[in-house]
C-alpha cells in the first residue's frame, strides 16, 4: 500500500473505483479522476475531477458564472419578458429605448 501524508494529491481511476466495488453511479458522468485528500481521522475524501473542453472553458469563469446566477435569480424573481417573435422584441427595445430619452 503507497503511504501519503494529509494533501497529498493523486488520482483514482474508473478501473480502480471498479476493483473496489463501487456501485454503479458512484462516479458522475464526466468524472475521470479524483482528487483525494486523506483527513486527520484517517478517512479519504475524494473530489470528483471533472473534464472541461477548452471550448467551454469560458463558461466555467467565476465571471460567466456569477452572471449566470444572476440570470437565474431575475428569472426566479420575474424579471425577465418572454416574446413570441422577434418582432415583439425589437417593439420592446425600441419602447424602452424612447422611454430613457
Amino acid at each position: 500500500m503507497p503511504k501519503t501524508k494529509p494533501q497529498e494529491q493523486g488520482t483514482i481511476h474508473m478501473t480502480t473505483g471498479n476493483r473496489l466495488s463501487l456501485p454503479p453511479g458512484s462516479f458522475p458522468e464526466g468524472v475521470r479522476d479524483f482528487h483525494f485528500e486523506i483527513q486527520k481521522d484517517g478517512s479519504i475524501l475524494l473530489t470528483p475531477l471533472f473534464m472541461i473542453p477548452a471550448t467551454q472553458r469560458y463558461f466555467w469563469t467565476r465571471r460567466w458564472q456569477e452572471g449566470e446566477r444572476e440570470a437565474d435569480e431575475a428569472a426566479r424573481t420575474g424579471r425577465v419578458k418572454h416574446f413570441d417573435d422577434v418582432e415583439d422584441l425589437v417593439k420592446e427595445i425600441r419602447r424602452v429605448k424612447r422611454s430613457k430619452r
